[in-house]
């Protein structure tokens, strides 16, 4: 695993409803968490400034709902 200042390389697969698996995600973060609700689950990642429009000072945060349709944040 290569981590820097943008983050770890973080790569997400989800499994679809035939079994296959699908990456939904591979790129870098600081950190991320899991959303613990019941119900449709989330992600918070915590990101280099690079990846907020326009850039922000420190820790750039992004929520996004898990389906199996790849996301990616392309702001840089």
């Amino acid at each position: 695993m290569f981590c820097g200042t943008g983050g770890c390389n973080l790569i997400i697969l989800v499994t679809k409803r035939d079994g296959t698996l699908v990456t939904v995600f591979d790129d870098y973060a600081w950190h991320y968490e899991i959303g613990s609700k019941p119900g449709r689950k989330t992600i918070r990642f915590e990101m280099h400034r690079s990846f907020c429009e326009p850039p922000a000072k420190g820790a750039c945060v992004k929520t996004h709902r898990i389906t199996e349709k790849p996301f990616g944040f392309n702001n840089r």
